[in-house]
This record gives C-alpha cells, sequence and structure tokens, in this order.
C-alpha cells in the first residue's frame, strides 16, 4: 500500500510504516524500495518520451559528490528518453519566489531530509548549504524522546514516526509558546537544525566573501513542511541574528506558492536554460 492511506492501513494491521525514501535517500540495501520508486517514476511517465528531452529535476535531498540516489533516479529518467538536470531546491524555491526581486535573495528549505539554503543574485548562486537535520530527523528525535512506539503482532516495538509528524503538526503547536515539557523538546530540536544552518551558512557566506557582491538587502524566503509550524519565522530570525549570519536581510516570510514552489522553480530554470542560448554574447 502506497500513499496517503498506507498511515491507516498500518494502524489496523499493526505493521510499521516504512517510509520509501527515509531523510530524502533510497536505501542502499532495500531492493524493493528501489523497484517501487522505480515504478512509480515509469507509471508517472506513461512510457518513454517520443523524442530525446531534458528536464529540470530536484530531488528529495540535494546530491553531494557519488550520491547514489541522484545516479538512480537520472538513470531511471535516462530510460524515458529524458536528460535529466539536478537543480537543488533552495533555488528552485528561489527562482519561484522571488522574481519580482530579479531572482536577487536567499530561500530555505525545510523538507523531510535535510535542511538547505541558497543565496543567489540574479538567479546566480553565490553561496549554498544544506545540514542533514530536516523532518525525518526531528521526527527520529520525538518519537524517542516523547516515547511515540508502537509494537505489531509479534510483540516487536518500532518508533512510531507517523504519530510524532502528526503531533508536530498540530496546528495548536507553536515554537514560540512553549506550554510542556514537550513543546520544549521540540523548540530544541528546530534551535539544533536552524542554528546547523546557519552555522554553515555564515561560513560559506563569509569564505565567500558574499556580503562584499550585495548592493541591496535581500528578502528572505521559507518553504517546506517544516517551516509550517507556528513561530519558525520568528525562531529563524532570532537563530540568524544569534548566530550572526553577515548577510542584508530585510524581509522573511514563507513561500506564496505552497507545495508547488519547487514544480513552479522547476519550469522556470528550464525555460531559461531554452532561452540561454538564443542571448547573444557581447563584449
Amino acid at each position: 500500500m502506497l500513499g496517503d492511506h498506507a498511515s491507516d492501513i498500518s494502524e489496523g494491521l499493526q505493521q510499521p510504516l516504512i517510509p520509501l525514501l527515509p531523510e530524502g535517500q533510497l536505501p542502499a540495501g532495500d531492493p524493493v524500495g528501489r523497484q517501487v520508486a522505480m515504478h512509480l517514476l515509469l507509471n508517472l511517465f506513461r512510457g518513454p518520451l517520443p523524442i530525446r528531452s531534458r528536464a529540470t529535476v530536484v530531488l528529495p535531498r540535494d546530491p553531494e559528490d557519488h550520491d547514489d540516489s541522484a545516479r538512480f533516479f537520472t538513470r531511471v529518467l535516462g530510460l524515458l528518453n529524458c536528460e535529466s538536470t539536478l537543480l537543488a531546491a533552495p533555488l528552485a524555491v528561489l527562482l519561484a519566489e522571488l522574481g519580482q526581486d530579479q531572482f536577487s535573495g536567499v530561500s530555505l528549505t525545510f523538507g523531510a531530509g535535510q535542511l538547505a539554503a541558497c543565496v543567489a543574485r540574479r538567479g546566480i548562486v553565490l553561496a549554498q548549504v544544506q545540514v542533514p537535520f530536516g523532518g525525518d530527523w526531528i521526527d527520529f528525535q520525538l518519537a524517542e524522546s516523547l516515547g511515540h512506539f508502537r509494537w505489531d503482532t509479534d510483540g516487536h516495538r518500532y518508533l512510531d514516526l507517523a504519530s510524532a509528524g502528526r503531533w508536530k503538526s498540530s496546528p495548536d503547536r507553536s515554537l514560540m509558546n512553549v506550554k510542556s515539557e514537550a513543546d520544549e523538546t521540540l523548540r530544541e530540536l528546530y534551535v539544533k537544525s536552524l542554528d546547523e544552518l546557519c552555522r554553515a551558512l555564515a561560513a560559506e557566506v563569509e569564505s565567500a566573501s558574499v556580503a562584499a557582491m550585495l548592493d541591496t538587502t535581500l528578502p528572505l524566503v521559507c518553504h517546506g513542511g517544516g517551516t509550517q509550524i507556528g513561530g519558525f519565522v520568528e525562531l529563524l530570525l532570532d537563530r540568524w541574528k544569534r548566530i550572526g549570519v553577515d548577510l542584508p536581510v530585510s524581509t522573511i516570510r514563507r513561500s506564496t506558492h505552497g507545495d508547488w514552489a519547487v514544480a513552479r522553480g522547476c519550469l522556470i530554470h528550464q525555460e531559461l536554460e531554452v532561452i540561454r542560448p538564443r542571448v547573444p554574447s557581447a563584449a
């Protein structure tokens, strides 16, 4: 069983809910998971494309050097007669959300597998970082700390990550209005995630002398399920100042295109790639 109904079925059958892409990556020792992922992608395209095509692709976790998951998905797309260009999620969000700012600003993505950010000026990336402290990591830590467990029919205990995720996503949850020890645990996990990202970004910005390349303040846009919790923007601003990220940020807001921001950014990137060769060069 795949999709949204899997959680309900797992509870009814008292069987663990197994993520297809834990922390945004395909497990190396999970041949069944790889087959499922491949067939889902093949079925999405309904067969190979009639002519050789190009696509801009954002993976659940931005690829690093020698990334096995990235190679897997690009090979599957190759079987569909599609040449893929990998795009980092923060850049896709920046293209989708900051067109009115000439694609200049800071974007932050808080997905299941990672927390990432990029700084760009007129669409050119000046700095880009990622840390492996995304939503799945928070859910795992919450389930352990708060005792979210389930038992299968054989009496084996396992972490109930789905329950932890639902608790975290409750509409009345807020990072700035701590009412219990559980709320404090959640806040501490978010603080650790944001501090790791801000430290990495501060180091990258300083190393690349990014501030010297900027002549105006920058908007900052946040995207992803992890950013929807109450108080996220306020906590981000607090950690940003405490860590001392040397970037002139003017405003911080959540994305306006919701779940479609990354897909929109991919389409914009693809259009820019098509147009760019037609623009004559001049010296």
